[in-house]
């Protein structure tokens, strides 16, 4: 596949449940400036400086296994104009249950540039995999702490549902922190 902006790219869309106010947050270029489209094997390296600069650890070959994941999907934000990226986001699937957290399909590995946070930027990439999910008639599950006020913010935003609560939910949420399991909407009809 060639990059954005190379002779005969087609950038693919996401089908996403449109936020509240009708507008697909998917839709390109966004008033905002950026747009939201598939990973590619070219955006590993740029994935992996995003992480650098949150100081957040990853490898080449973690990155590149997610973009590939035929079972999952990867996304970023990019800057309209200049094609930087302003964000990472990917689902992965977990084959077990753990306590109220089902084996499923779930959000992770999302990550927004520090400039670009408070701008949709999250809520954009969380609407395309979930969008990604019920297009394959998939239920897509989330997993956040529930003193992450910015997390619960945009999980309710997204139009995701709280199932249920529990301390060190799925191994993420430690310290004995509270963790909150979230569903995502289904598209009617699916």
């Amino acid at each position: 596949m060639s990059a954005p902006g190379e002779p005969g790219q087609r950038e693919a869309r996401q089908a996403a449940p449109a936020p509240r106010g009708g507008r697909d947050a998917t839709d390109a270029p966004a008033p905002r400036g950026w747009v939201v489209r598939p990973a590619t094997a070219r955006d590993v390296a740029r994935v992996l400086a995003l992480y650098s600069a949150d100081r957040r650890d990853t490898s080449a070959p973690a990155i590149a296994a997610a973009i590939h994941e035929v079972d999952a999907c990867a996304v970023v934000a990019a800057d309209a104009a200049t094609g930087a990226l302003l964000g990472f986001g990917k689902t992965h699937r977990w084959g077990e249950s753990l306590g109220p957290a089902p084996a499923g399909l779930y959000l992770g590995g999302s990550l927004v540039r520090s400039v670009a946070r408070r701008r949709g930027v999250g809520l954009a990439l969380v609407l395309a995999r979930a969008g990604w999910a019920a297009a394959r008639g998939e239920e897509l599950f989330s997993v956040c702490a529930a003193d992450n006020v910015a997390s619960v913010a945009m999980h309710r935003a997204a139009g995701f549902e709280p199932l249920a609560g529990a301390a060190g939910m799925r191994g993420i949420i430690g310290g004995g922190r509270e963790g909150l399991l979230w569903r995502a909407p289904t598209q009617e009809g699916a």
